[in-house]
């Protein structure tokens, strides 16, 4: 009954911040859907954790939270230890070269800044995993806020549409509302293609620490998501400052990303088909039902070859039949309405199609989506992984197909 109490007090408490942060910004919400949205984020955190407890024998999200007592307990005793941590002493200690060091730190701050904040969290909410979600989520709000401020830049007829995608589509926000990486990777990718999107209009110091900050964010929670970032934010940047033919810089580009690419092998290192190839290694040492995913070597035969594996898993798997659970059926229904939305799309496209697509923004979000897909039907075999995955890349492949439809006009008014 007490942690109830306080999961309803620390609501109300951050649903009024929230308010009052935004409620004078360009991109405002009144406080009913403050409440709305953060009240749905806290319920199906909450959701999250008891599924996983009761389900899936707790699994990373209450791991975590074992781990994050222990940084509790080891703040309150030895303060100058907990934040050692954050240093790259056990990196350079464990690590055999530069490559191997970056790899041991990124994986220590991704450790930490999970772990270490939820220890943080444990002062107040006395060790309570559901009080915690409702702190966790005053942080990831604002991966959704500053998502819906970027699209409002360029659309801002559309708020109600994208506010719904943003914040109310139910499996982005049941998969990045748990306590788990994912929410902290979807709010520093945010911070960074806001702030990236702003440096591009108008460059200003202040712009460009705030992008390459939430750039260093993404690599530290997924390095590869990072990686494949790097052609998409070179895209943008081309076809804003340089060029006039956006999607031209963006299929040029990513032409020579490609041969960057499959030249690698050529390398030591840095070798970015090992990269990915490593990385397959890593999941497929892992136990677990999964699809079937053929085992990738450094060249381009193995993964053109390799392909329509990557792309079946992600795009289209797992179908109706063959899901496992609670949580694949839920994955094999959002397959289907996202391909509802991608056949409606031919159907019945807006008259401004080819003028939305042509949009810089909207070429990112196509091209790091699909790749993005693609490198996770590469390098994960496992279903309940992919689905959890690529729900930020699904986003965004989302926002894109809605606003080339012809939506109804209760949704295109602000």
């Amino acid at each position: 009954m007490l942690a109830f109490l306080a999961v309803v007090f620390w609501y109300l408490v951050f649903s009024y911040v929230i308010y009052k942060i935004i409620r004078k910004q360009t991109v405002s919400m009144t406080f009913a859907e403050v409440m709305l949205v953060y009240g749905i984020k806290i319920l199906l955190g909450c959701m999250y954790g008891y599924i996983f407890l009761h389900y899936y024998q707790g699994n990373d999200p209450w791991a975590l939270h074992a781990h994050s007592i222990q940084e509790k307990q080891l703040l309150l005793t030895d303060p100058l230890q907990f934040f050692w941590e954050f240093t790259p002493a056990t990196a350079i200690k464990n690590g055999t070269g530069f490559f191997s060091i970056l790899g041991f730190y990124l994986a220590d701050l991704e450790y930490c800044f999970q772990a270490k904040t939820l220890g943080i969290f444990n002062l107040i909410s006395q060790d309570n995993y559901y009080v915690n979600v409702v702190l966790w989520n005053f942080i990831i709000f604002w991966g959704h806020y500053w998502l819906l401020s970027l699209f409002m830049k360029e659309f801002p007829l559309k708020r109600k549409l994208y506010f719904i995608l943003v914040f109310l589509f139910p499996p982005a926000v049941f998969w990045l509302s748990g306590i788990r990486s994912d929410g902290l990777l979807f709010f520093w990718l945010s911070l960074l293609l806001l702030h990236f999107h702003q440096w591009l209009g108008k460059p200003s110091v202040s712009s460009l620490f705030l992008w390459v900050t939430g750039f260093i964010g993404v690599l530290i929670m997924r390095a590869g998501v990072a990686v494949v970032l790097v052609p998409a934010l070179l895209s943008w940047w081309f076809s804003v400052r340089i060029s006039k033919r956006p999607l031209l810089s963006y299929l040029v580009i990513y032409g020579l990303a490609g041969i960057i690419f499959f030249g690698s092998t050529l390398l030591t290192t840095p070798n970015l088909t090992r990269y990915v190839v490593d990385t397959q290694k890593n999941f497929l040492k892992l136990k677990g039902s999964s699809f079937h995913l053929d085992t990738l070597q450094p060249n381009l035969k193995s993964f053109a070859s390799i392909f329509p594996q990557a792309a079946v898993n992600t795009f289209l798997r797992p179908m109706l039949w063959e899901a496992k659970g609670i949580l694949q059926g839920m994955a094999a229904l959002e397959i289907l309405i996202f391909l509802a939305l991608f056949l409606f799309l031919i159907l019945k496209p807006t008259p401004q199609w080819k003028e939305n697509i042509q949009n810089p923004m909207m070429l990112l979000l196509l091209f790091f989506g699909v790749s993005l897909y693609i490198f996770i039907g590469y390098t994960v075999p496992f279903p309940g992984a992919i689905v959890r995955y690529k729900i930020i890349p699904e986003i965004f492949l989302l926002v894109l197909i809605c606003t080339c439809i012809k939506t109804p006009h209760r949704l295109r008014l602000k």
